[in-house]
């Protein structure tokens, strides 16, 4: 505030110079503001009226809000700061040790490529015990470098996941598989579905490149290929042995959930079920039963894991499709806009345009929120195992909003 009060305005806005003069769309923050909203008023119906040791939880939720909105109003600093470190990333190290002519910056690029693996496993080691933020950098991971893979191909998108190029079949893998062990080494297998899940999505358009190419009907052939191997992935997934306990209960949970151990997926049912069609609405949402003693009608993960479960509850089961489609259109919103942007960059801009590799990273991101949504809905539903992957923007949890908001932010910005 004093920095805003006293400092000129003009020398500010030199030393912060604008990307461009396009106004962003008008949906993007003001739908921001309405699902985050829900969600807090949510969490204070549930810190209110069910659990008691979810009493502070508003209060918490309140302040982590907060600060998010904060991380969003330094959207245009936040951008020159991530474009230029992604510039650096790219241009001194990415694309000089896989593409660089000279063997010194090679070398140099190699150093720094196995600094920032070792780096990275190493926090996840040190954080093995607070998934939430091992899921977050897994995502940070993924998104800059599957948007370098991206960015450089993007004329032809990703037919060299083919094998057309080495080169770029080890970047993707390098991007894929450095999070996949950090995730394996916390055991969050919940992201490491929804990155699964990506591969499938970025196999699927692939095939259904080649597939237009030849003449074929590409989008239809390449959304049927990405559902089998969606089926066959999931099929693997659950017939695999060698589950930790966690995960065997899971799975055990999702496949028969009246007779397993674990009866919160029975719960889930049954509340679905007693819904009225127009849903109770806050301050009649029953969490606690009606005739139950102590709080035993919804688990105590209703603010993070059953989100959704607690959105039906509060609208019934149409408004909440109206809901889930107005949230989907949300992110695919975003995504047009950053597609849109990239796509008037040219591949020799890439070094000298470090707002380009941003829209990239941005449009990974949107695409990662969308599966996890999926991923989130479908546990819920029962469709999926649960994975305890939260709903972004909606769930209560200070990592995943606070990330989510950042990157929010830089989606404004751009």
């Amino acid at each position: 505030t004093a920095l805003g009060l006293f400092l000129p305005r003009q020398k500010m806005e030199n030393w912060l110079p604008a990307n461009r003069e396009v106004l962003s769309s008008p949906w993007l923050f003001a739908l921001f503001v309405a699902f985050t909203t829900f969600g807090l008023l949510i969490l204070v119906d549930l810190s209110s009226r069910s659990y008691l040791s979810l009493r502070y939880l508003f209060l918490a939720h309140f302040k982590d809000l907060f600060w998010a909105y904060v991380l969003v109003s330094l959207a245009r600093p936040m951008a020159q700061l991530v474009s230029g470190g992604l510039k650096w990333l790219v241009a001194s190290t990415l694309l000089q040790a896989i593409w660089g002519n000279q063997p010194s910056q090679v070398k140099k690029g190699r150093i720094w490529l196995v600094v920032m693996a070792l780096g990275y496993l190493g926090l996840a080691g040190l954080f093995r015990h607070d998934s939430a933020k091992i899921a977050e950098l897994g995502k940070m991971w993924l998104m800059v470098f599957l948007a370098l893979f991206l960015a450089i191909n993007q004329r032809a998108l990703i037919n060299n996941l083919f094998f057309k190029s080495k080169k770029m079949t080890a970047l993707l893998l390098f991007a894929l598989l450095l999070p996949v062990m950090a995730l394996g080494i916390a055991n969050e297998k919940g992201t490491i579905l929804v990155m699964l899940f990506v591969m499938t999505f970025l196999v699927g358009v692939a095939l259904s490149n080649r597939i237009f190419q030849m003449g074929g009907r590409g989008y239809i052939l390449g959304v049927l290929s990405s559902t089998a191997m969606l089926l066959a992935l999931m099929m693997v997934l659950v017939n695999l042995s060698g589950f930790d306990d966690r995960t065997a209960e899971r799975v055990s949970t999702w496949m028969n959930p009246f007779a397993s151990s674990n009866d919160q997926m029975a719960i889930l049912h049954w509340f679905r079920e007693s819904t009225p069609v127009l849903g109770f609405g806050f301050g009649d949402v029953p969490w606690c039963g009606y005739h139950l003693s102590g709080c035993q009608g919804v688990p105590l993960q209703m603010q993070s894991d059953y989100t959704i479960t607690s959105v039906m509850a509060v609208l019934g089961m149409g408004a909440s499709v109206v809901f889930i489609a107005v949230y989907v259109a949300w992110l695919v919103l975003m995504a047009n806009r950053q597609l849109a942007f990239a796509g008037e960059q040219v591949k020799s801009r890439l070094l000298s345009g470090s707002y380009l590799l941003l829209a990239w990273v941005i449009l990974v991101w949107v695409v990662i929120t969308i599966f996890q949504a999926i991923v989130t809905i479908s546990g819920n539903l029962g469709m999926l195992p649960l994975t305890g992957v939260t709903l972004p923007f909606l769930s209560y949890g200070t990592s995943s909003l606070w990330f989510n908001s950042v990157m929010l932010g830089l989606a404004l910005f751009q």
